[in-house]
């Protein structure tokens, strides 16, 4: 479990070309659950479906090396658990408007991505298999490229100060060995906690999935931690991260629809 992790080995970086792929030569080389990849800023940062992560000085970039005793297929649910870590520590050295997470994978913060998980599973031989957890969280991002100005936000900007970024890496941590004792044990219960960390929920959404684009009204998450929709027919349906990228984006009146950066 997380009791492990509790002795984290970590290793910080001016610059890398991706913590992700640091952890995973680390990993090969024997390094175990509980090793982090800090980097002050990456050249080459990895987002979903391997699209580019904006990742310049002033955020906090980490890759997290876990071997959960999960059966293959479950990495939706690390992903959950430290996404809720991930809004849970910003609340924490932020206070006001909370951080909500939009499923499966982002951390929103007033309707404008602050920061994102990625989740992979790593092979290190026939009987071993293990995931790399990355997160990134702009902080102290003053600045964004053009086609990310509409969508993106950091803690600096929403809240006109700078913040020291080890207090927000510490509570990190802390909410991460919680959430995954928890998450591991009994999912029904993660998902009893996180539901109210959920944006959007009981909104108008359009969820864009790899097979086209359904509008629904968000009902939350289920047991296993899929969101679930209710049509304007009164059918409810549930998606999963497995069906392919799935994007969630508000469509209700009085809601601005801001696209998804991954």
């Amino acid at each position: 479990m997380m009791e492990g992790l509790r002795r984290w080995k970590i290793y910080d970086y001016p610059c890398l070309d991706s913590t992700n792929q640091r952890a995973a030569q680390l990993a090969r080389e024997g390094a175990g659950p509980g090793t982090v990849v800090l980097a002050a800023r990456q050249q080459v940062g990895m987002g979903r479906s391997g699209r580019p992560w904006y990742s310049p000085p002033g955020g906090l970039w980490l890759s997290i090396l876990l071997e959960p005793p999960l059966p293959t297929g479950s990495l939706p649910r690390v992903n959950l658990i430290a996404a809720a870590a991930g809004v849970r520590a910003i609340g924490r050295v932020a206070p006001g408007a909370p951080a909500l997470i939009r499923w499966p994978n982002d951390m929103m913060l007033r309707h404008r991505k602050v920061g994102g998980i990625m989740t992979r599973s790593l092979v290190i031989s026939p009987q071993r298999r293990m995931v790399i957890l990355g997160i990134g969280i702009n902080v102290n991002v003053s600045t964004f490229p053009p086609e990310l100005e509409g969508s993106a936000t950091s803690l600096e900007r929403e809240y006109g100060r700078s913040f020291a970024l080890g207090p927000v890496l510490a509570h990190l941590f802390r909410e991460l060995e919680e959430l995954y004792d928890l998450g591991i044990a009994d999912m029904a219960e993660l998902v009893w906690r996180v539901q109210p960390l959920v944006y959007l929920w009981g909104e108008l959404v359009r969820v864009q999935v790899s097979g086209g684009e359904v509008c629904g009204t968000l009902q939350g998450l289920n047991e296993a931690g899929d969101v679930t929709l209710r049509l304007a027919s009164g059918l409810e349906i549930t998606l999963t991260p497995e069906e392919g990228p799935v994007h969630v984006e508000a469509t209700g009146p009085g809601v601005e629809s801001h696209e998804l950066g991954d």
